[in-house]
C-alpha cells in the first residue's frame, strides 16, 4: 500500500470516528434537553394532579359522610320490615354521589389536557426517534470498532512479515560481505539493494500500523460512550410518563364508574319501585353494597374508609353482628 493510500485510509478511520464523536455529542444534547422537558412535564403533572384528586378526596369525603348519615336515619326504624316513607337525607346523598362522578370525569379530561394536549405526544414522538437513533449509532460504533481492531490486527500481522524479511536479507548481506574478495560488486550491489527494499517496506508498513493504532487511541473512547445509559434513562422516564397517566386515568375511571353505580344504586333500589317503598333492611343492603362496592375508593383514603368502618360498626351495634353478616352476604346479589 502506497503512503498515499496508507494517507487515504487513516483520512477515512478519523472522518468515520469523528462523525460518531459529533453524533454521540449532538444525541446526548437532544438526550438531556428532551429528559429535562419530559421531567418538567411529569413535574406540571403530578402537582395538576394532586390538585385535581384533592378535591375529588373531598368529595368522597362528603360522599360517605352523607352516606353515613343515611345509615344513621334508616336505623332509627325499629321494624326490618316497615317501608321507608321519607328519607330527608337521600336527596343529599344521590347529588353528592352524582358531584363526585361528575368531578371524576373532569379529573381524568383535566388528566389527558394536561398530559397531550400541551406536546406530551410530541415528545414521546421525539423520544422514540432518539431511540431509534441511538441504537442505529451504538450499532454502527461497534461494527467499525471491531473493524478498525481486525484491520489494525492485520496491519501488525503485516509489519511483523516485513521485519523478519528485512532483517533476513539484511543477515544474509552481512554473512556475505565477509569474504569479498570471492563476491562481484554487482551481486553486493543487489543484495544491499533488497535489504534497501525491505527496509522500506518495514518501515511503511510501520508507519501504517502506527498511524492505525493512533486513530484508535485517538476515538477509543468512543466504546466508552455510555450510549446504553442514554437508552435507559430516556426509556424509563417515556414509561414513568405512561405510568403516571394510566395511574390517574384508571384511578379516576374508577371512581366515576363506582359513583354512577351508587347513584344508580340509590335511584333504582331506595326510591319508589312499581308504587312500593323500600324496607329498613333493603336501604341497609344497598348501602353495603355502595360501601363495599368503593374499597378502590374508601380503603386508601382515610377519611373515607373512617366513614366505611363506622357505618358497619353502627348497624351491628343497633341490629347485631349476625345482621352485618346478612348483609354483606346479602349485597352480592345486588343488580
Amino acid at each position: 500500500m502506497s503512503g498515499h493510500d496508507v494517507q487515504l485510509e487513516v483520512e477515512r478511520w478519523r472522518s468515520t470516528f469523528e462523525a460518531y464523536k459529533k453524533e454521540y455529542e449532538s444525541l446526548l444534547e437532544e438526550t438531556q434537553a428532551l429528559t429535562g422537558r419530559m421531567e418538567a412535564e411529569i413535574a406540571r403533572h403530578v402537582t395538576a394532579v394532586k390538585l385535581l384528586f384533592h378535591r375529588r378526596d373531598l368529595l368522597v369525603t362528603s360522599a360517605y359522610e352523607s352516606l353515613a348519615n343515611l345509615a344513621h336515619e334508616i336505623l332509627q326504624q325499629q321494624d326490618t320490615n316497615s317501608r321507608t316513607h321519607h328519607v330527608p337525607s337521600l336527596p343529599f346523598v344521590v347529588d353528592r354521589f352524582r358531584s363526585l362522578a361528575e368531578d371524576s370525569q373532569r379529573v381524568g379530561e383535566t388528566s389527558n389536557q394536561v398530559g397531550y394536549v400541551e406536546g406530551t405526544q410530541k415528545m414521546d414522538e421525539a423520544k422514540l426517534k432518539l431511540l431509534e437513533q441511538i441504537k442505529g449509532l451504538e450499532q454502527r460504533r461497534l461494527v467499525d470498532m471491531n473493524f478498525l481492531q481486525d484491520v489494525i490486527a492485520a496491519a501488525e500481522y503485516t509489519f511483523g512479515g516485513e521485519q523478519k524479511k528485512y532483517e533476513g536479507v539484511r543477515a544474509m548481506l552481512s554473512v556475505q560481505e565477509a569474504p569479498r574478495d570471492s563476491l562481484t560488486k554487482y551481486q553486493t550491489d543487489m543484495l544491499s539493494q533488497d535489504v534497501e527494499n525491505a527496509r522500506h517496506s518495514a518501515d511503511a508498513a510501520q508507519d501504517r500500523l502506527t498511524r492505525l493504532r493512533s486513530v484508535w487511541d485517538d476515538y477509543q473512547f468512543l466504546l466508552n460512550c455510555d450510549l446504553a445509559g442514554l437508552f435507559d434513562k430516556l426509556r424509563e422516564i417515556g414509561n414513568q410518563m405512561c405510568v403516571n397517566y394510566k395511574n390517574t386515568d384508571e384511578t379516576a375511571r374508577i371512581t366515576y364508574n363506582d359513583s354512577w353505580h351508587a347513584v344508580s344504586l340509590l335511584q333504582k333500589h331506595l326510591t319508589r319501585d312499581a308504587g312500593k317503598q323500600a324496607t329498613r333492611d333493603a336501604v341497609l343492603r344497598h348501602i353495603f353494597a355502595m360501601i363495599y362496592m368503593g374499597d378502590d375508593i374508601f380503603d386508601p383514603d382515610e377519611t373515607g374508609y373512617s366513614f366505611k368502618v363506622a357505618i358497619v360498626n353502627a348497624v351491628g351495634e343497633k341490629l347485631g353482628e349476625d345482621k352485618v353478616e346478612e348483609l354483606r352476604h346479602e349485597r352480592i346479589l345486588l343488580a
